[in-house]
């Protein structure tokens, strides 16, 4: 199959092929045939290549072709159950250090993003030689005509049309893996290209991460150990971010705390519950939790920074993984098993017996260690191993997850070495079954499924005797009554909220949902009594019945 496409004959895109082709990556091209590359599929692979894996090369190639590849290379590594765990290991030692634009250039973006003509009608004062530069923008420290002290996130000239255009050329790669690489096709690369294109979209728009900042200091307004930046919308755009400077060092300088293992292991535990709030309470989470990222603030706080990468949790996938934590919590083999297979979609041919045997092995060597024993980065790399070799897929969301969990649980490693996420999944495990089974939301359930046995009794007879009428008109003889069949669906629906009742109240008296008294939940209690006597009024009301007939 041919493809005729202007963007096949770009500078760029022949600077993409040469480069795979140089680290021996372009030989599934060869059966695109498109001309103007068959030159450099010709070429080997030069000598001082050939001593390194492909997983190196792919990675070398990535860290050459720039910005987006970089990027892209990033975010292939939190898919693990794609590209299997040694692959995803050697992609996240990408680096996105690029080289800082002149102060030129940066004055100029200043000066278009607001329209001045000079910076210092932005800014009273503005440092020349930035503190860091990544891949989109480089920091500058500055000063406020207020007085505050700032950092002043800039983006790199030019980089807006360079990402564009690498998109529209991975997308054209995307589809041609799709269609002549026969072992990519379960992965989906147009998919998962345009799912990345939108994170770079979103990434080249600061007041993207402007409005991150501001709902994660929304959501934590009320908690004193964490602290994410004051961003000032007024010195800020598209282009430019202000925010305030958080001081203290990263998780990478640890060593150099004056710190009892007691304090370090607090923080730890602290800072892993606010993520852990992030993803089960806000279902809005820090995507990118390395060392770098997480700061020690005075008074033992944790301060978050860089929240470009960040994830939204759907209900569903914010259930598996309440289940996934329920099931190791509770050391539930066929429980995780189960919600595991639950969230694979599978090709066709999928050899299920083996599949199972092998998750059954994992779970079952897991679930026989000690909690605080049990290595939920080891188990998480294995389970990606076995689905990877399967070909599943698992939700994008999912995968994010988990990903944060092995950074999380190792960038926490660092304050504590002995520090194990499953053991606060079990003391999380509670404020899970406390959300859902809190008052508001088991009268919310309990309504709704009212509802739709209100509507199935008001219908059902009337459905029933449409279909009796239909049958005769067809020449058949029925007899059939079905009276009272609206009192007999009614009790059905009270004795439906009568067993929700109970065991929802029941879930609220084991957990002690508040307000308690010595303990004993007082909400659990009435509804345990409310359920008793609905269940006494409708056990009597069937003996009358009984009686009478």
């Amino acid at each position: 199959m041919s493809f005729n496409s202007n963007i096949l004959k770009t500078t760029r895109f022949q600077e993409i092929i040469a480069t795979l082709a140089k680290y021996g990556l372009a030989d599934w091209l060869q059966n695109a045939n498109i001309e103007s590359i068959n030159g450099y599929l010709k070429n080997s692979s030069g000598k001082d290549l050939r001593k390194y894996s492909k997983e190196v090369r792919v990675r070398m190639a990535f860290g050459e072709l720039g910005t987006t590849f970089i990027k892209f290379g990033q975010i292939l590594s939190t898919r693990s159950d794609l590209i299997g765990p040694v692959m995803a290991e050697e992609l996240s030692l990408l680096q996105s250090d690029t080289k800082a634009d002149g102060i030129a250039k940066v004055r100029s973006k200043i000066k278009k993003e607001f329209g001045v003509k000079k910076i210092d009608e932005v800014f009273a004062s503005f440092t020349t030689k930035p503190i860091a530069s990544a891949s989109i923008a480089q920091v500058h420290k500055a000063t406020l005509h207020s007085g505050q002290e700032v950092v002043v996130k800039v983006m790199h000239e030019g980089i807006e049309s360079k990402v564009h255009e690498d998109l529209k050329i991975l997308a054209k790669l995307a589809k041609l893996a799709q269609l002549h690489v026969g072992s990519l096709k379960y992965a989906q690369p147009e998919l998962l290209v345009k799912l990345f294109s939108q994170t770079m979209i979103d990434e080249l728009d600061f007041n993207k991460e402007l409005q991150n900042i501001q709902t994660f200091r929304k959501n934590f307004s009320t908690n004193d150990k964490v602290e994410f930046p004051e961003v000032f919308t007024e010195q800020s755009g598209k282009s430019v971010l202000t925010m305030s400077f958080l001081k203290g060092p990263s998780l990478k300088k640890v060593k150099d705390l004056d710190w009892t293992p007691e304090q370090k292991s607090q923080f730890a535990e602290e800072s892993a519950g606010v993520f852990m709030d992030m993803m089960f309470r806000d279902s809005f989470y820090h995507a990118d939790p390395h060392p770098g990222n997480l700061l020690i603030q005075e008074g033992e706080k944790l301060g978050i920074i860089d929240c470009g990468m960040v994830n939204k949790l759907d209900a569903k996938s914010q259930k598996i993984f309440e289940e996934l934590i329920i099931g190791v919590a509770e050391k539930d083999a066929e429980h995780i098993k189960n919600t595991i297979l639950g969230m694979c979609t599978f090709p066709k041919g999928t050899d299920y017996d083996t599949l199972t045997f092998q998750i059954d092995e994992f779970i079952n060597r897991f679930l026989n260690l000690p909690l605080n024993q049990f290595d939920m980065t080891a188990a998480i790399k294995e389970v990606t191993a076995i689905i990877q070799e399967h070909h599943i897929t698992i939700p994008p969301n999912m995968s994010n997850l988990l990903r944060v969990v092995v950074l999380l649980e190792g960038s926490s490693r660092l304050l504590n070495p002995a520090f194990n996420i499953a053991v606060l999944f079990e003391k999380y495990q509670i404020k899970i079954m406390q959300r859902r089974y809190a008052p508001h939301v088991v009268i919310k359930k309990i309504t709704k499924n009212l509802h739709q046995w209100e509507h199935i009794a008001e219908t059902l007879p009337k459905a029933i005797d449409k279909a009796i009428h239909k049958i005769s008109s067809d020449n058949f003889q029925i007899n059939m009554e079905h009276r009272n069949l609206e009192k007999s669906v009614n009790r059905i629906v009270m004795a439906l909220i009568s067993a929700a009742l109970f065991l929802g109240s029941s879930l609220l008296m084991a957990f002690k949902v508040p307000p308690a008294i010595d303990g004993n939940s007082i909400i659990g209690i009435i509804g345990i009594l409310s359920a008793s006597i609905l269940s006494f009024v409708l056990i009597r009301d069937i003996q009358k019945e009984t009686k009478g007939s």
